[in-house]
């Protein structure tokens, strides 16, 4: 008689059963992110933080940058203001403060334990380091490029006055519009790398070593760029930075221009200004999230020293390296010893 019972009435059938449940259960912990909710919404909160105050300061420098070329006063709303290195470093208006204590705030609430802040669940094991950090190391990528393109001294460079080279003003504020494009374009698909990843969609993150070789790479490979839009901002040569030096420099000295590619030819250019931004987005990133990315090779793919100051090695041509690219700690943002 057929009581209804179907298979796992039996002994065996329970067994089986039971055994496609663990299979079942052991299938999903492996897709089980390792840091809780709360811990992911404080590691990719920090990074969307690194992004906004970064934005803020390209702002700042292409102001700077932009009423350089035109001859106007650096700041208009305080004209006495004529240092292109202070007006690119600093925040005369005040507007990247605003986006720097939001940071602060956003790190309090979201990584830190209750009463201080309201994460249950405590400190993320990886992907975050402090606030401060993270705010040090937004302020310091765009100023450091400005150094790594046209010298440690940006008023005895060669940004072009629109009183004497107008054509060149113009070729160096678009290119630089470009080159910022593509540096923002890297911090935030490295966003979107680790929000996806540490959330357990493959490819899982699950450490700083997942993180760093998942979202920057591994060896000489590049960052991850599922939907191509680093290469888009970046190196197509027909919509990336090329595509901006060709448009805007045509009958200009290009090694007068950008002195420290040395190259007069567009695409070596290019390939040059996205090395040198990819190099700072790296070293940036690897501070403000505690990875150890080889970003001698994230940059060009070549142990090449082309990524070597802040690197915290001494290497040629550096009186100093103490890791950072934070000036007023004894060694300033381009490697230089200070004095006092």
């Amino acid at each position: 008689m057929n009581s209804g019972c179907s298979l796992q009435c039996s002994p065996t059938g329970v067994t089986a059963v039971l055994a496609m449940v663990g299979l079942g259960l052991l299938a999903s912990s492996a897709h089980a992110a390792v840091l809780t909710k709360s811990q992911q919404m404080c590691v990719t909160t920090m990074e969307k933080d690194l992004g906004k105050v970064d934005k803020q300061v390209v702002r700042q420098v292409a102001t700077c940058l932009k009423n350089n070329a035109k001859g106007r006063p650096l700041v208009p709303q305080i004209p006495f203001i004529d240092d292109m290195d202070w007006c690119t470093e600093q925040d005369p208006l005040g507007k990247i403060n605003l986006f720097e204590t939001r940071t602060v705030a956003d790190f309090n609430l979201r990584c830190l334990a209750p009463p201080t802040g309201q994460n249950p669940d405590g400190f993320p094991s990886f992907g975050v380091t402090t606030a401060m950090r993270v705010n040090q190391e937004a302020n310091a990528i765009m100023p450091v490029l400005a150094n790594d393109i046209w010298g440690a001294d940006l008023d005895t460079g060669v940004l072009a006055k629109e009183a004497t080279n107008p054509a060149g003003a113009k070729c160096q504020a678009k290119v630089w519009k470009a080159v910022t494009k593509c540096e923002q374009t890297r911090v935030k698909e490295f966003e979107k790398c680790t929000k996806t990843g540490v959330k357990g969609t493959n490819p899982q993150i699950d450490s700083s070593a997942d993180l760093r070789d998942v979202c920057l790479g591994v060896g000489a490979a590049g960052q991850a760029d599922p939907k191509k839009k680093i290469e888009k901002k970046c190196t197509n040569p027909t919509k990336g930075i090329q595509k901006f030096v060709e448009g805007s420099c045509g009958g200009q000295s290009l090694v007068n221009l950008f002195p420290r590619c040395n190259t007069n030819s567009p695409a070596g250019l290019a390939n040059c200004l996205d090395d040198k931004a990819a190099c700072r987005v790296c070293l940036a990133i690897n501070r403000a999230t505690g990875t150890t990315r080889d970003c001698e090779l994230f940059d060009d793919g070549l142990a090449n020293q082309s990524c070597a100051c802040g690197n915290g090695i001494l290497n040629a041509g550096e009186q100093c390296d103490d890791g950072n690219n934070d000036s007023g700690d004894g060694c300033t943002k381009s490697c230089l010893l200070e004095i006092g």
